[in-house]
């Protein structure tokens, strides 16, 4: 099976246009951490602008960065949630994650390196700052 995997490609959301995601017209002004200024490319594309959700609204929708190479955001765009859910048969029935007619699979097709590392290394981290997780490996 061929795996397909996220960009990943990383960039800062400039302090103007964060200011420009709490002001969208026609939603309510957004509380300051309601919007992502690191922002890592979470499509599954080979060409094309790089883009990470910034803000999500309450309409089904999302304020989300557009970016091309190493350089910053220089617009935002209001875009429609994509509207497809994992409803293959053993599927979780999340939503994807993305815009409607992004480009690429939808996030359940796709796989997140960054986030699968964090998420194998996390139990082991935990554990290691005395959070009382159970150790695997013990026997009793």
């Amino acid at each position: 099976m061929l795996r397909r995997y996220v960009c990943g490609a990383m960039s800062q959301l400039p302090q103007d246009l964060a200011f420009a995601a709490l002001h969208i017209e026609g939603f309510a002004l957004g509380a300051p951490e309601s919007v992502t200024t690191d922002l890592r490319c979470t499509l599954e594309h080979t060409a094309g602008p790089h883009q990470d959700i910034v803000r999500p609204l309450p309409d089904d929708s999302a304020v989300w960065a557009e970016w091309v190479g190493d350089e910053p955001p220089e617009a935002l765009r209001v875009r429609l949630d994509c509207p497809f859910t994992d409803d293959e048969p053993g599927g979780t029935g999340d939503g994807c994650s993305q815009y409607k007619a992004h480009p690429g699979g939808h996030t359940w097709q796709v796989i997140d390196v960054l986030h699968a590392a964090v998420e194998a290394m996390a139990p082991e981290i935990l554990r290691g700052a005395g959070y009382g997780l159970p150790d695997d490996t013990a026997t009793p």
